[in-house]
């Protein structure tokens, strides 16, 4: 149960940082979220987390978001390699949004993403203990909508379609941690070179986070995440449409750092 609950810390960690990085990355949890804020976008994020001597975490994610405004539409493809001491888990998938444009100002999204998720469990402490080393399917739907500076949405994520390995059966599974995820964030423009965007996420990766960005170029953030957790971090833009990032947080419930490094290709509307 004790490696149990820290899996589930380590994913929310990780979507922390990257939704804070970035808005876009909420598409992770939110589907209805490609490419409905930027025209690409693309993201590549190292991290790695020592809990204690029986739980280390080391991964690599990433996704890609365009957005076809000649069909209304957004497409993304995504992945996911992470490795802990007792289980790997490797995760690629795709995801699609229509938009609903009422206005300049005003757009509705909805959204659905599709992901394969492999399974080697090597321990007995496994994320679904009555499903160990059964790969899976997880199905994501959502809605979002965009009205001046406002940004907010709610998904049903992560819903499971279990595999039996003695059968051709699949099975809809509800995933355990908190499937609904609702969030909310504004962008306000304090001045020409200046945008500071509180947002918040509920659900199973619930966090409030502080981002500013100035000029164009240069941003930072800093949040505080589930069970305790914080984390600063910033980055800046270099070669035109690429970002460099940096995140540090500190899990306050059991005293320990981890640390996220990514690169994000970012093409507005």
């Amino acid at each position: 149960m004790k490696n149990h609950v820290i899996y589930t810390i380590c994913l929310v960690f990780i979507s922390n940082i990257s939704i804070a990085q970035f808005s876009s990355n909420i598409s992770t949890l939110n589907p209805a979220m490609t490419g409905f804020l930027d025209k690409k976008f693309g993201h590549i994020q190292y991290g790695n987390h020592n809990f204690n001597e029986e739980a280390q975490y080391n991964g690599v994610s990433g996704l890609f978001n365009y957005s076809a405004d000649q069909i209304n539409s957004g497409v993304g493809l995504n992945f996911n390699q992470s490795q802990y001491n007792w289980s790997n888990f490797t995760t690629v998938g795709g995801s699609y949004q229509y938009t609903f444009e009422f206005s300049e100002t005003f757009k509705l999204a909805v959204g659905t993403s599709l992901n394969y998720v492999l399974q080697d469990n090597r321990g007995s402490h496994v994320m679904y203990n009555d499903f160990s080393n059964k790969d899976y399917l997880k199905l994501s739907l959502g809605t979002a909508v965009k009205w001046k500076g406002l940004n907010a949405g709610v998904s049903f994520s992560n819903i499971d379609l279990l595999s039996d390995s003695h059968s051709s059966v699949v099975q809809l599974h509800p995933n355990r941690f908190n499937p609904i995820n609702i969030h909310v964030w504004y962008d306000f423009q304090i001045s020409d070179n200046f945008i500071l965007s509180p947002n918040v996420v509920t659900g199973a990766h619930s966090h409030f986070n502080l981002r500013g960005e100035h000029y164009n170029r240069v941003w930072w953030n800093v949040g505080y995440g589930y069970r305790n957790s914080l984390f600063v971090g910033g980055g800046v833009r270099v070669f035109d449409n690429f970002h460099l990032g940096y995140n540090v947080g500190v899990s306050l419930h059991n005293k320990s750092l981890y640390h996220r490094f990514s690169v994000s290709y970012r093409l507005g509307k």
